[in-house]
């Protein structure tokens, strides 16, 4: 997969580099990978979530590691002129002789071996894309690690040869099943990011993952700066924890979402109607293709009309 060009210029070697110089060229192949196990049927909010990668970013491709593979269910025609490749993955059951029994902690390390594999962007299911993530393409690792907090698994940047992955994929030797994001996040921070800053591009801020997002996102009024973030986890699947999610853990539909007074109602929006304002009942979802037209034409879908929407720190 990966493109002549690159494999052109690529480094022959990353030793001695410093990961946050990053070089004058691309060197990590412009390819987002997801991994779904058993999720074969799309919710509102995951094609919400894969338009925002195609819109927003503009990957070659969107490579879906998935098993089994194939999309179903009622909004499958939204995500049409979205490019994606399938293919089918035998998620781990043991790392380095050690068990694997939570199928996510197997998620945590296919996304490694992916990246090691082909290189690219590794982005979850719930991760939304504001701003292209091209930038990041010419550092041989790029991960966020907001201040005082552990390494994002959830936004990851890698070239394959990244020396930092190959490390990161080593601290599970020390594979823990039993601790929730201790091999995924806490290990490799200690270990790696403390101890080696030179292996990687940090990225504080921009790159949002941190848990402040889980109230933000989703409290009325609130963080209008998300249009500034090139892309962020979103949380929606632990909504439940915030007291300020207005549907209380519903779902998110096609009615309620057309004036949801938040980040995420705008977020939505803007890659389902082309425009961060409330729309009313008639206004129908645009084609993945119309809305990237009106990108490529310079229009700006995150936009909002004056008087539209509520002021964020009114009443």
């Amino acid at each position: 997969m990966e493109p002549p060009e690159l494999r052109a210029r690529r480094p022959r070697s990353f030793y001695d580099a410093d990961g946050s110089t990053g070089y004058a060229h691309d060197i990590v192949p412009n390819i987002i990978h997801i991994v779904r196990y058993n999720q074969t049927e799309l919710s509102m909010m995951d094609v919400v979530f894969l338009r925002s990668m195609f819109l927003n970013h503009r990957p070659d491709t969107i490579m879906v590691h998935c098993s089994p593979c194939g999309f179903t269910g009622p909004f499958v025609n939204w995500t049409e002129g979205i490019n994606f490749t399938f293919v089918p993955y035998h998620f781990p059951r043991e790392v380095f002789g050690r068990k694997i029994e939570v199928i996510h902690h197997s998620a945590d390390v296919a996304r490694i071996r992916i990246l090691m594999q082909y290189g690219g962007i590794y982005l979850d299911r719930d991760v939304f894309v504001v701003k292209s993530l091209r930038r990041f393409l010419r550092y041989e690792a790029t991960i966020a690690v907001p201040p005082k907090a552990y390494l994002g698994n959830n936004l990851m940047i890698f070239h394959k040869d990244s020396r930092f992955l190959k490390l990161y994929l080593e601290t599970y030797r020390e594979f823990n099943d039993s601790r929730w994001y201790y091999n995924a996040g806490e290990l490799p921070t200690v270990q790696l990011f403390h101890k080696h800053p030179h292996l990687a591009n940090r990225v504080y801020y921009g790159l949002e993952i941190n848990l402040d997002m889980l109230h933000m996102m989703y409290e009325p009024h609130s963080y209008p700066d998300w249009r500034d973030a090139y892309a962020m986890h979103t949380f929606i699947f632990h909504r439940g924890e915030s007291p300020y999610d207005p549907l209380h853990n519903g779902d998110f539909n096609q009615t309620n979402i057309r004036d949801l007074d938040n980040a995420i109602g705008q977020m939505t929006r803007s890659v389902l109607f082309g425009t961060s304002d409330f729309v009313g009942p008639d206004v129908p979802v645009l084609s993945v293709t119309e809305l990237a037209s009106r990108k490529n034409n310079g229009e700006d879908l995150t936009r909002m009309t004056p008087g539209n929407a509520k002021p964020f720190y009114g009443k």
